[in-house]
């Protein structure tokens, strides 16, 4: 019995010091960062039948951007699918109302490794 005890306590002596292996390595954990987004070209008055454009800046600190997709979000339509470029050109239809009309875009700026910054 005095074997068998003496046996199992330095076999967890044994475990409990071949934990590591020596190295002082610190492991580095990276973390994607989102894109950052602007708009540019933003005006507040336009003209029915002015022709706009609007321009997104984009940049990502820790990779490439890999899309920037505009998208129409409300008014009459003058951008009839979403469009994958940095800027769109628009041109405001000629309304038969004299009525204001308000325009909405959204535009999303997507990085290499999938995360979206988005602006409305």
């Amino acid at each position: 019995m005095y074997y068998r005890t003496f046996l199992l306590a330095s076999s967890a002596l044994f475990i409990s010091a071949c934990g590591g292996s020596g190295s002082d390595e610190t492991a580095v954990i990276s973390t994607n960062k989102i894109p950052s987004l602007s708009i540019t070209n933003i005006k507040n008055d336009i003209v029915k039948g002015q022709t706009i454009d609007l321009n997104a800046t984009v940049d990502d600190a820790d990779g490439v951007i890999s899309s920037v997709v505009w998208e129409q979000t409300a008014g009459l339509k003058v951008l009839n699918a979403p469009v994958n470029a940095s800027s769109i050109t628009i041109t405001l239809p000629d309304a038969q109302s004299h009525a204001a009309m308000e325009y909405a875009f959204s535009v999303t700026a997507t990085d290499n490794e999938g995360l979206p910054t988005l602006k409305l």
